[in-house]
């Protein structure tokens, strides 16, 4: 189903304020999310991810395929991280 996802980031050992990663994500359930999240935090391990807030979930398959159109046909088992290009610059921008 379709979660918003509120958490903050912040390189370890830095004392640079942490920055607030706000996205969707189409995933089969809560735990599912936590592994996209995790995914990312590999990509990236210098980061640290702190209070992690995830809403939603109530939307049908139905209403999620006709709001987004980019994720039809994409099953809910493999997830999927909207924008996640462009969040995953914003990460690098902010270890630069």
């Amino acid at each position: 189903m379709m979660y918003n996802v509120h958490f903050w980031y912040g390189k370890y050992g830095s004392r640079k304020s942490k920055s607030k990663f706000e996205g969707l994500v189409f995933a089969k359930n809560r735990e599912h999310v936590h592994e996209l999240i995790d995914n990312i935090k590999s990509e990236f391990p210098l980061i640290e991810i702190e209070y992690v807030s995830i809403t939603g979930g109530t939307k049908t398959l139905e209403e999620i395929y006709e709001t987004w159109d980019e994720l039809r046909g994409i099953p809910p088992e493999k997830g999927r991280i909207l924008n996640a290009f462009y969040q995953k610059q914003l990460i690098r921008k902010y270890l630069a």
